[in-house]
């Protein structure tokens, strides 16, 4: 298959979607997936000359012929198959997606936990003036492809309403599902959070798979809206198998005195891309993006954050840790822009890198782009493996070389971890980071 069929794919997939939601869904919700659909045609499939692309090969996306139907299998699979993935205690309340569609029998009842919890394809069938304000204002992709092809097949994935004031509310857990398919399959899911005036929400979405490694393609798009005086927690965990390409677009924008706290963990995939872009539009607001990527054999991750300041005394953070081992390649591009008007910004970023093998590589460039006088702004990148010293001082006590460098490289990542503010949610990683780099050696000591 050529990376020229890709798009004729996605056509056929339009064209049915247009068909069976005809006279279903609001006008203007119609007019937006119609403009999306006609800008994906439009706009070129990222390459080695798209600057934001340029260490980002996804020939093997464009390459695999992609079924348009995707079979929901949601009666095959039981509670009990996906308790693992869950979050079982009282503070938690999960909601389930399988192969891109909402499962109400896997999922748990919000109504009375204060946060509004509804699948898109439900909230678009009933939507309101807002919900359609919510839609239409969001960046529509226009020069990212993905997004495009998101937004022109508009139909499934959470939408979250926190009303105003509301705190102390349930953890909202989306749990995203993905089965074998008898053809490599694609979803789109569409995510939608609004957070209003004073209120609170913590939002952990999660990706796995379930099977074998058979190719299948997540595009994703998440948008949050922020009013003044909110604060929202968010941690994404993309667990994939090694036949995944995971494409996820986050866009924020954040009301004056609020804050949006992230953390990005990237545990598996064959190809993943993560791309966070926030909008300080009013003072006092903050932001702070963490995140954890690990890559093995010739798995590629590539996280790319932007964070544009566009009001007086605002606050950033962007602090990303990777983890490479075998051929694997790692690619990060964080880029802080201060306008002219945003005076007293202070922004501070940091990549740093461990890498495993020798033939592991990782692309780290940070950026600054600053059009005002008065802030505070730094940078930083580092790459290189376990110090060889180290090494040596766990060896000089009779460890082995590779419980060694697995205990070098579980505090390492740890540190990552340790910005996770959601303590389930920081166990459960650190039980994985110190399994994937300890388990096979620690009982091997002497």
């Amino acid at each position: 298959m050529q990376s020229s069929d890709f798009k004729k794919v996605f056509e056929l997939l339009l064209k049915e979607s247009d068909l069976a939601d005809h006279g279903q869904i609001p006008r203007e919700i119609a007019l937006f997936r119609q403009t999306n659909a006609k800008r994906f045609f439009e706009l070129e499939l990222p390459h080695r000359k798209t600057e934001t692309w340029r260490f980002t090969d996804i020939t093997p996306l464009t390459r695999t012929s992609f079924s348009t139907r995707l079979s929901v299998h949601d009666d095959l699979i039981s509670p009990q198959d996906i308790s693992g993935f869950l979050y079982q205690n009282g503070d938690f309340t999960n909601w389930v997606f399988v192969n891109g569609r909402w499962s109400s029998r896997l999922s748990q009842d919000t109504s009375c936990f204060g946060v509004q919890v509804s699948d898109l394809h439900t909230a678009i069938q009933n939507s309101n003036g807002m919900f359609a304000r919510h839609i239409l204002n969001a960046e529509n992709g226009t020069e990212n492809v993905f997004s495009a092809l998101n937004n022109a097949l508009l139909q499934d994935g959470v939408y979250i309403h926190v009303p105003r004031g509301t705190k102390n509310a349930s953890i909202v857990h989306v749990l995203f599902v993905t089965t074998d398919q008898e053809h490599p399959s694609a979803q789109h899911p569409h995510n939608i959070i609004n957070v209003e005036d004073g209120a609170e929400l913590t939002l952990i979405i999660s990706f796995v798979h379930m099977g074998k490694a058979t190719p299948h393609f997540s595009n994703v798009r998440t948008d949050f809206h922020i009013a003044n005086n909110a604060k929202v927690t968010y941690v994404k965990v993309i667990s994939d198998n090694n036949g995944g390409f995971h494409l996820d677009s986050s866009h924020v924008r954040i009301g004056a005195s609020s804050s949006f706290d992230a953390f990005s963990a990237t545990l598996s995939g064959k190809i993943v891309r993560n791309e966070t872009h926030v909008q300080l539009k009013a003072e006092n607001s903050t932001c702070s993006l963490n995140g954890l990527y690990l890559a093995a054999d010739e798995q590629l991750v590539d996280n790319f954050c932007s964070i544009r300041h566009g009001a007086p005394s605002c606050q950033s953070w962007i602090g990303y840790k990777g983890v490479l081992q075998d051929k694997s390649r790692g690619v990060f591009l964080g880029k802080i822009h201060v306008e002219r008007d945003a005076q007293k910004t202070d922004s501070k970023q940091l990549n740093n890198n461990l890498l495993l093998s020798d033939r592991a590589f990782v692309h780290t460039r940070p950026q600054l782009e600053i059009y005002a006088d008065d802030v505070k702004c730094t940078h930083g990148a580092t790459v290189g493996q376990p110090p060889d010293e180290l090494v040596f001082y766990f060896r000089s006590r009779g460890i082995s070389p590779e419980t060694a460098k697995g205990i070098l490289t579980y505090g390492f990542a740890k540190e990552a971890i340790d910005k996770v503010s959601c303590p389930a949610v920081q166990e459960r990683l650190e039980k994985y980071i110190l399994e994937r780099f300890l388990g096979k050696t620690m009982g091997k000591e002497e």
